[in-house]
């Protein structure tokens, strides 16, 4: 993944994720959208997430369809201690707040 972000967004972008205290980040959060169209490389992506995260004030969210990961997947975060959440819809007094709220904006 440092090569894709190299890639990307040049040498000094690369070199703050890789080593984000370096650069005096007291902590970083990787937010990892969408696990689950990772299809067959689901492990191989939580597996860099695992070593990432080990570093120091390193910290990952990653969103994915339960429904969608096969069962070693699954394992994986129970593996790993990984906290799962579930996002619920809105209720209706929830989405006309949301609305009115974006409207003012």
């Amino acid at each position: 993944m440092l090569s894709w972000v190299k890639s990307h967004y040049g040498h000094h972008d690369s070199a703050v994720f890789a080593d984000p205290a370096s650069f005096g980040f007291s902590s970083v959060t990787l937010l990892l959208d969408g696990l689950d169209e990772a299809h067959n490389a689901a492990l191989t992506v939580l597996a860099w997430v695992l070593q990432w995260s080990a570093g120091r004030a390193r910290h990952a969210v990653i969103t994915t369809r339960p429904s969608a990961l096969d069962v070693a997947v699954q394992a994986w975060f129970e593996r790993n201690q990984y906290r799962q959440m579930e996002l619920l819809p809105f209720d209706k007094d929830a989405r006309d707040k949301l609305v009115r709220l974006r409207m003012k904006a």
